[in-house]
């Protein structure tokens, strides 16, 4: 066996680890681990997790710096990295299987609370505590929450998913806001759907590892956008994470979508049955809410108009989801059209680092509409083979006012290519207004009849 096979069996990866690679969990775990054994990843208060975050890449890089190897935080199976991590592992007498145990944070073993079970709490030495002070000694005591996106039970989004989102980062973090990007998550997220979560997810991720302070922030921007009920379904995740694994990122791909359904579910119901009590309390109200959909006609005890409800329900939600996109779509233009006209007027030395970056932008912002509406597919898919090849050949060109001007063509491309979609949809609309409106007309005979 040779020295480095030797190695190999202290220390080895099974993928690739880089920023830009959609690892997997276990290669994660050993690397950090590895590391931090180095002395080149710093272990978080809540531990090791199996999420690559930004401190692992830089920790692979502080390794190849200090060990005279390329630095580019890349760590490839049976590359020279990873031979060289096995070896300072071997020289550590650190064991494969040993490399959790080691990285596991050192901290003092706190005295517990024999009432509460939790870690015993110093408090300050005053002659009576106050109720604000018992306060912060709970707050004191309570687990530190993991986020809900960095639970291991998030399932892992493909290579193509992940090397999409990290396209899009490196252009969110080119500037101190968030632009329409909130927007567009919150689009593809209010149905509920189980990959958006996981997608959005691998991006807040990536978020939380190269700018932490942002998350926050940008979450809040993406759920104040939400309908109610996913709103809610969110929120429920966050409680269901204060200290423990999230509940919703099992195999189970329609879980998330079965919460949201069941919490519009129970909005639905609440609302009706403070309908039916207020009807029950007040007989001269009956026939006020005629308009009311949920409501109107006949009583109808045996249930025979609830697929007609439930049908009008999904054509209004759907009407309402194209008209929101139009108004999404409609700001995006108009900041593109803004952009367009303030790059004319920028010096072309400028386009020398700048034509890539957008241009990924806001190829990232066809792609989204591409996966929320079906219209457009097959010419959006050429616009994008355009704009990458027109990329390449902006960025390689020599002159720089020949890059400025592609630039610029890049950028109306992709103008073009947002009016495109939001002409389909609008296209689309009248017949989505008429079926609302013959689901409407549908309910309404099933009452009258009932």
């Amino acid at each position: 066996m040779g020295m480095f096979d030797q190695w190999k069996n202290i220390f080895s990866v099974g993928n690739t680890i880089s920023q830009s690679s959609n690892t997997q969990p276990d290669d994660v775990l050993k690397t950090k681990s590895a590391l931090a054994q180095t002395g080149d990843y710093k272990v978080p208060d809540f531990g090791i997790t199996d999420i690559p975050d930004m401190g692992m890449i830089d920790g692979l890089k502080k390794f190849q710096k200090k060990n005279g190897l390329k630095v580019d935080g890349v760590m490839k199976p049976g590359g020279p990295t990873e031979s060289k991590l096995g070896e300072t592992m071997a020289n550590q007498g650190v064991s494969n299987t040993g490399l959790l145990e080691v990285a596991k944070p050192k901290s003092k073993v706190p005295k517990i609370d024999p009432l509460t079970g939790l870690p015993e709490v110093k408090m300050p030495k005053l002659k009576k505590p106050t109720a604000k002070m018992w306060e912060q000694v709970a707050q004191q005591q309570k687990p530190k929450a993991i986020p809900w996106f960095q639970s291991s039970k998030i399932k892992p989004v493909e290579d193509e998913s992940h090397s999409a989102n990290t396209r899009t980062m490196d252009g969110l973090l080119q500037y101190s806001k968030n632009g329409s990007l909130p927007a567009l998550y919150a689009d593809s997220l209010k149905n509920g759907d189980e990959k958006a979560v996981h997608e959005y997810a691998n991006f807040m991720q990536q978020l939380s590892g190269r700018k932490g302070e942002r998350v926050e922030g940008f979450h809040q921007e993406v759920v104040s956008r939400l309908p109610e009920n996913v709103k809610q379904v969110f929120a429920q995740l966050e409680m269901d994470n204060d200290g423990n694994e999230a509940t919703m990122g099992t195999n189970t791909e329609s879980q998330f979508s079965e919460r949201v359904a069941a919490q519009s579910a129970e909005n639905v119901q609440r609302g009706k049955g403070t309908s039916e009590k207020n009807d029950e309390n007040t007989e001269d109200k009956k026939g006020e809410n005629e308009g009311d959909v949920t409501v109107a006609g006949g009583d109808d005890d045996d249930g025979k108009c609830d697929q007609k409800q439930a049908e009008y329900k999904a054509r209004k939600e759907e009407y309402d989801s194209y008209e929101n996109a139009i108004s999404t779509l409609d700001g995006a233009i108009e900041d593109l059209e803004n952009d367009i006209e303030d790059y004319k007027g920028k010096d072309p030395s400028f386009f020398d680092f700048e034509c890539r970056k957008k241009v990924r932008e806001f190829i990232k912002l066809v792609e989204l509409y591409n996966i929320f509406f079906g219209k457009g597919k097959a010419v959006s898919k050429l616009l994008k083979l355009k704009l990458e090849w027109l990329t390449v050949k902006a960025c390689s060109d020599s002159k720089a006012a020949e890059r400025k001007r592609q630039f610029i063509e890049d950028m109306e491309s992709a103008l073009n290519g947002l009016i495109s979609t939001r002409d389909d949809i609008e296209d689309a609309l009248p017949d989505k207004e008429t079926e609302v409106n013959d689901a409407l007309d549908a309910l309404g005979d099933c009452k009258d009849n009932a």
